[in-house]
């Protein structure tokens, strides 16, 4: 069934889960049993499918935790390449991996699963972090022009234009009662 196209998976979260199985089954099925191997190699194919077809970075971070605490021994050359070009993608490619953010807050986020990845990987952020940052900035500068375009400053009255007697008549009619 792993090795069919009729099972669908949901990327975040099969992901997460695959590496556990992997791990469950190498430890609890019998060796004897024969179909262990393949289905040992079916969940592997299915967790390339999954980080290959393109992982949110939160579950990239959860997926990359999970592989290095179930998989660390076991990872085969294939999978370990797909997870490092998925990783190196968010470090390399990094504006093309945020080109669909557009909030302070994403964008915020974004830098903090940088610094996750960066931990678990052992790679150096500041060149993906300073992208992040300047698209920040640029967020920043168009609200900035946004607010002052929009603002148009009230017309000043000359004082002599507006005077008590003005402000008498005015309020005169609250007075009376």
């Amino acid at each position: 069934m792993l090795s069919t196209s009729t099972l669908h998976l949901i990327s975040w979260q099969d992901g997460r889960d695959l590496p556990h199985l992997h791990w469950w089954v190498s430890k609890f099925v019998d060796d004897g049993v024969s179909p262990k191997q393949g289905l040992l190699k079916a969940i592997e194919a299915r967790l390339i499918k999954v980080i290959e077809d393109g992982l949110p970075p939160d579950e990239l971070v959860t997926v990359t935790e999970n592989v290095q605490e179930y998989m660390s021994e076991t990872l085969s050359a294939p999978a370990a390449a797909a997870l490092d070009g998925a990783i190196e993608y968010e470090f390399s490619d990094t504006s093309e991996a945020i080109s669909h953010l557009d909030t302070e807050s994403s964008l915020s986020e974004h830098l903090d699963y940088l610094d996750a990845l960066a931990k678990l990987t052992g790679r150096d952020p500041e060149m993906a972090k300073s992208v992040v940052y300047e698209r920040l900035s640029k967020i920043e500068e168009s609200r900035h022009e946004e607010r002052s375009t929009g603002f148009s400053p009230s017309i000043r009255r000359n004082d002599e234009e507006f005077g008590d007697s003005d402000l008498v008549s005015m309020f005169s009619s609250l007075l009376r009662n």
